[in-house]
């Protein structure tokens, strides 16, 4: 699945915006992952990561129902010291991340936990289709810039 439009971006979301998992997350929690999208949040970069961990650990946490194309722009890596990075839906948005440096594609697997940031809020993520994905799912292939994602 590729996602080309935002209103396509704002449909997958509701999936997840929909969700018991999402809904049951508490004001703190939900403060916590939106607290990643700022730099200036890095001292909470921990409490933020099991935020996420916890809402993933969910058995009520949807999963993907098809393959999707997701892009970043910079470094990208498995060994990323972060547990989450972003990634996004529009290689447009990666590019203007990455500069001059190429932007890698990220295969999501069928099955695989994402969290479309748009899902956790009415302004979050909005215009940038941003996802967030756990680094230690993130596998490396063969072809340069490449990682599947289960």
């Amino acid at each position: 699945m590729n996602i080309k439009k935002p209103e396509e971006y704002l449909a997958f979301s509701g999936k997840y915006a929909a969700s018991q998992a999402v809904r049951d997350l508490s004001p703190h929690d939900l403060q916590l992952i939106l607290n990643l999208q700022s730099e200036n949040a890095a001292y909470m970069r921990q409490d933020s990561y099991n935020a996420l961990d916890r809402l993933f650990a969910r058995d009520d946490y949807p999963l993907i129902d098809d393959t999707l194309i997701l892009y970043r722009g910079g470094k990208t890596s498995p060994k990323d010291p972060r547990d989450y990075i972003s990634a996004t839906v529009f290689p447009a948005i990666a590019q203007d991340y990455s500069g001059d440096d190429p932007v890698s594609t990220i295969t999501v697997e069928k099955g695989a936990k994402i969290l479309p940031l748009r899902a956790l809020h009415r302004y979050a993520g909005d215009g940038e289709g941003e996802i967030i994905i756990c680094t230690r799912h993130l596998i490396r292939t063969i072809y340069p810039r490449r990682f599947m994602y289960r």
